[in-house]
């Protein structure tokens, strides 16, 4: 895993260009910060720059351990919709609209673990959107993009 301080975040790229400000963002979510509407941070800047209109990208790719382990570490804290974007980073992977060509070790580790956070998440904090996001995941696990893209149409 890149580390958050590490200088190569300048080589990663998002929807707006060089990822430098990716490790940030992450770093932010240590505290758990409410969200009140769709663009709080930094929940916001984080989809936008990692999943935009369905693509995603390099820093997507190395990001995704990241949201990973933010879920795991606080299941009763973390914010749905971190858990909803690394069902949607995994679902454009599948539909292949990713920039980057998936070979790193730890999104494939991580990929296998979001099922089982997922499920920590519901025994935590159970509320509709992250039994939704559930839903979607175990089709993104099985790579069945289709079906776990149309369980967010259904919502």
């Amino acid at each position: 895993m890149i580390e958050l301080d590490d200088v190569q975040w300048d080589k990663l790229t998002h929807a707006y260009g060089k990822a430098t400000d990716i490790p940030e963002l992450i770093k932010a979510l240590e505290n758990h910060p409410e969200s009140t509407s769709h663009q709080s941070e930094p929940y916001y800047s984080l989809w936008s720059a990692l999943c935009h209109q369905g693509d995603s990208y390099s820093a997507s790719i190395v990001a995704l351990p990241y949201l990973v382990q933010y879920c795991e570490n606080a299941p009763n804290k973390a914010h749905w919709s971190i858990a909803q974007l690394f069902v949607c980073i995994e679902i454009s992977r599948l539909e292949g609209r990713c920039s980057d060509d998936i070979s790193d070790e730890l999104y494939k580790k991580a990929v296998k673990k979001f099922v089982a956070v997922i499920d920590e998440m519901k025994n935590a904090n159970p509320n509709e959107n992250i039994d939704l996001i559930g839903k979607a995941a175990a089709f993104a696990y099985k790579g069945n993009w289709e079906q776990a893209d149309a369980v967010f149409m259904e919502d």
